[in-house]
């Protein structure tokens, strides 16, 4: 049931409706696989775990040319049922109206059936596999459908077969499609159902070849043994060829031979469409051996068998399955002619890697010179191709070509653009071909950089710098631009991992080395500004690191070099100008895309995601998270992933959701703690912190916010300390520990006085006036401390710490008999809170407000619409609109799991109960 959330409510639904009496009826559709049946079951056992009379039916191929065959068996089994429950008198099924009698007759016998049934008992009738059923009866069964309702209340479930095509008879019918399963559903359906641990190449082996499938994943899982699945022996190639393949690969032996040759030139093909997609489609193109009238007969034909579907002049198959059934079916003298005959057909008027991947393709044995065109016709191309493309040309180049250095340096390559690309699986296969053959020192530092980029995606951070500092030491004369990138991401591996010692160590080696004899090209300004800012806030020389951090985003601004826009978007990160990384990041999430660099995204929004977080913004925090989450585990990249499950657990703190809060904070931690990722665990230790403080829990806090915030070997992160010190300071003021937080707010203030920007001074402004409240100071410097904040706050833009700074303001006031005043202040903070959908904070603002008089002062509570986050407020009006949860989470790059708890969310914040409700709510709101 992994990843079918919304299924699983609509289905429901329905029982629901069964047990209220208002009868419903839904048309369960999906493709050989997609778990149809499983559904089906799952209704059928919680419709009898609420005490529904349940009647299951199955069609029967066999069957499909008897007509009224199915329908008999059902009236059978309805009546067995009536029987059974005691609340019919109805005849056997022997009784039914003759075979041939209109379907309205038949349709009128079943619904009464079912109205004895339901006069006692709430009722589902469940028909698996309808598209089984003979034409008759489905005909009698569809005018029974439409009947179903308050005079006949039972609750009908059908599901069908999609390769069956349209069925005219259930035209009308309410109808659920399944798609695919998410990558991440999938994923966790593999994990556990497999009997023990799954590599990670294994897991994205099968979940290409499974294509969202969860019968294909259970069948492969059972093929495969336990030392397989672990990585400690080799897959079988290609994986086993399971049942449900079978069944695609079968239907394909019966057509004819002018079809399947038709639908094997197409599926090759498609490995090289995306080279050109303003062509028409090679398979389509005029060939001497087989006229393009040929093959367009024979895909003709194969889109009336549902195999095909008609695209112009670029045809595509109906689902990928498809595509795989066809190679499998193929021999290897079938795949070469046919590579054969699209190399001919492209050599004119198709692109030339298409022409040169086919040509290369149809030879039999190595052919060097095959190699070196199709290796040349890559570098010219560049980043026209999508990497994934690139990473088959240059494998195809390394079969082909001598097995020497120059294969290697192919491997290595092709190893490289599949990082890029996302598959880090495959991307680590490739290595693996690389190492086993001779290489120089430029090989082995691309090879070495290539690793130790996928270690930092997905691995060991320290490992990932030992890697890519090796990468850079290789690198350094052949090729300085990579070497220089590899030790800036080697600085940053020793970042996440909290290592001081090693960041500064990688950072004062970029900023030594010069640059190669007989080059003129300096350092990007960029990197330069990048690194000397690092280098000074290493050693806490914040007066000089903040110039050059502002630097590096100012020389941001003016790029457009993907690695270059990544550094200065790490610079507005840590200086928390949420403005410039939101700027910084649509560029470079925009370049990476369009350049097919899907392995760069989930690590532009974990740094927009963070920079948003410091700078107070969580609900833009919360969705750039969400977004990056879902990228992460669709491209298998758990480091990413857990720093946007840390960035969740906070944002979920802020909101008051404990129990999203501790569920995100595992999720990091589990892999933070084994992957080394220090930064992640410190922002989930500080949401665990947040939890505790928006509960009451200030002393717990305390001493969860000292151990992340302590200077010495101990210390949570050096970095990462100075942004949690105002939720320590309030903590430990409340906690009554006010001592233990002063020397955090002494080097707070440093950073902030440095020049870090209206958002620091602020919060620094804020943990004063609290310290001086606490020692009892002036009660005019207090206020006055509380004022300078708020209007830095105001400069900065930051929603979430001014109502934080307003409450304490308010509180300030309505303590020394100040109401009036107080009440100004804690409106606004209410306002803020309710805007970001803080609502511990929100509560206790009311509270106060209640305290301060309010209650006479007319209303000081929005409308619930307002409490909405802005994601929230997203998400809702989509759902309004009639989205679906999978096609929301498709427009807004999230899970359905996602979707699924913020409806949740929403609906308990606007007091209603289902999607129905928000249309009206939200109409109200903008009345």
């Amino acid at each position: 049931m992994h990843g079918r959330e919304t299924e699983i409510r609509v289905l429901d639904g329905l029982v629901g409706r069964a047990r209220t009496a208002e009868g419903g009826v839904l048309l369960l559709c999906g493709p050989p696989g997609a778990g149809r049946t499983a559904l089906a079951d799952r209704a059928v056992r919680t419709a009898a775990a609420a005490g529904a009379l349940t009647v299951t039916a199955h069609g029967h191929p066999a069957e499909t040319g008897l007509p009224y065959a199915a329908l008999d068996l059902l009236a059978a089994e309805l009546t067995a049922a009536a029987l059974a429950a005691a609340a019919s008198t109805a005849g056997p099924a022997e009784d039914a109206e003759p075979a041939g009698a209109p379907a309205a007759a038949h349709a009128g016998r079943l619904l009464g059936l079912l109205r004895a049934l339901t006069a006692r008992r709430p009722v589902l009738l469940a028909v698996d596999d309808v598209h089984h059923w003979d034409e008759p009866s489905r005909a009698a069964l569809a005018v029974a459908a439409r009947r179903l309702g308050p005079r006949c209340p039972a609750a009908l479930l059908l599901t069908a077969d999609t390769h069956h095509g349209p069925d005219p008879h259930l035209d009308g019918l309410p109808r659920l499609d399944l798609g695919p399963l998410p990558a991440a559903a999938a994923a966790a359906l593999v994990r556990e159902a497999a009997p023990g641990p799954v590599a990670p190449t294994v897991l994205e082996a099968l979940l290409r070849e499974a294509h969202g499938r969860p019968a294909l994943l259970a069948e492969l899982l059972a093929r495969l043994t336990p030392a397989q699945l672990s990585g400690r022996a080799l897959l079988p190639s290609p994986l086993p060829a399971v049942p449900l393949l079978q069944r695609y690969t079968a239907r394909l032996a019966a057509l004819p031979d002018a079809e399947r040759t038709a639908l094997l030139t197409l599926a090759l093909a498609e490995e090289t469409a995306a080279f050109r997609p303003d062509l028409p489609h090679p398979a389509l193109f005029p060939d001497p051996d087989r006229p393009v009238g040929g093959l367009a007969t024979g895909l003709a034909a194969a889109g009336l068998a549902g195999i095909v579907q008609d695209g112009g002049d670029r045809p595509r198959f109906t689902e990928p399955l498809w595509q795989s059934a066809v190679h499998r079916s193929a021999t290897a003298a079938d795949r070469r002619t046919a590579h054969r005959r699209l190399a001919r057909a492209t050599a004119e008027t198709g692109p030339r890697l298409a022409h040169l991947w086919h040509a290369a393709a149809a030879a039999p044995g190595p052919d060097p010179a095959a190699a070196d065109a199709l290796d040349a016709a890559v570098r010219a191309a560049g980043p026209t191709v999508p990497p994934g493309q690139l990473a088959a040309l240059l494998g195809r180049a390394a079969e082909l070509g001598p097995q020497t250095v120059l294969a290697a340096d192919r491997w290595a390559r092709a190893a490289e653009q599949a990082r890029l690309a996302g598959d880090t699986g495959r991307a680590r296969l490739l290595l693996a071909r690389a190492r086993r053959l001779p290489a120089d020192h430029t090989v082995r530092g691309r090879a070495a950089y290539t690793l130790g980029m996928a270690e930092l995606s997905d691995g060991p951070v320290r490992q990932a710098r030992a890697t890519l500092g090796l990468a850079a030491d290789l690198l350094a004369d052949a090729e300085p631009d990579l070497a220089r990138d590899a030790r800036l991401h080697a600085a940053e591996a020793a970042w996440t991992a909290g290592d001081r010692a090693g960041c500064r160590a990688e950072t004062a080696e970029l900023l030594r080395r010069p640059e190669p004899a007989g080059r003129t090209a300096a350092v990007p300004a960029v990197m330069l500004h990048s690194a000397r800012g690092t280098a000074a806030a290493l050693d806490r020389h914040y007066s000089r690191s903040i110039p050059e951090l502002r630097r590096t985003v100012a020389d941001g601004h003016r790029e457009t070099r993907p690695p270059a826009l990544a550094r200065a978007l790490a610079a507005a990160a840590v200086l928390g100008d949420a403005a410039a990384a939101r700027d910084l990041a649509a560029r470079a999430i925009a370049l990476a895309r369009a350049h097919g660099h899907e392995a760069a995204v989930p690590h532009l929004l974990q740094r927009l995601a963070y920079a948003e977080l410091y700078a107070g913004l969580p609900e833009r925090a919360e969705f750039h998270a969400s977004e990056g989450l879902a990228v992460a585990e669709r491209t298998g990249r758990r480091n990413p992933a857990a720093h946007h499950h840390a960035v969740l657990a906070l944002t979920a703190a802020t909101r008051g959701d404990a129990a999203e809060c501790a569920e995100h904070a595992a999720a990091a931690d589990r892999t933070a703690v084994t992957h080394g990722l220090v930064t992640a665990t410190v922002v989930s230790a500080w949401a665990l912190a947040r939890r505790d403080a928006t509960a009451g829990r200030h002393d717990r806090a305390a001493t969860r916010l000292l151990a992340l915030t302590a200077p010495g070997p101990a210390q949570g992160h050096f970095a990462l300390r100075l942004l949690a010190v105002p939720c320590l300071v309030e903590a430990c003021v409340r906690a009554g520990r006010t001592e233990e937080a002063r020397p955090a707010v002494r080097e707070f203030s440093a950073w902030a006085s440095g020049g870090a920007g209206e958002h620091a001074r602020a919060l620094a402004a804020r943990c004063r006036a609290l310290l001086a409240e606490a020692d009892g100071g002036a009660p005019d410097t207090v206020v006055d401390l509380h004022h300078e904040a708020l209007a830095l706050h105001a400069a900065a833009d930051s929603v979430l710490e001014q109502a934080r700074t307003a409450l304490q303001l308010g509180k300030v006031l309505r303590r020394r008999r100040h109401p009036g005043r107080a009440r100004h202040h804690l409106r606004e903070a209410l306002d803020g809170f309710e805007h970001c959908g803080a609502r511990p904070w929100a509560e206790e603002a009311r509270t106060e407000l209640r305290a301060a008089g309010a209650d006479h002062g007319g209303p000081v509570v929005r409308t619930p619409v307002g409490a909405l986050t802005a994601q929230q407020a997203h998400i809702a009006r989509k759902a309004a609109d009639g989205a679906t949860n999978n096609e929301i989470a498709r427009q807004l790059s999230l899970s359905p799991r996602t979707v699924e708890h913020h409806l949740r969310n929403i609906f308990a914040t606007l007091g209603i109960r289902s999607r129905t409700q928000l249309g009206p709510v939200l109409a109200a709101r903008h009345a």
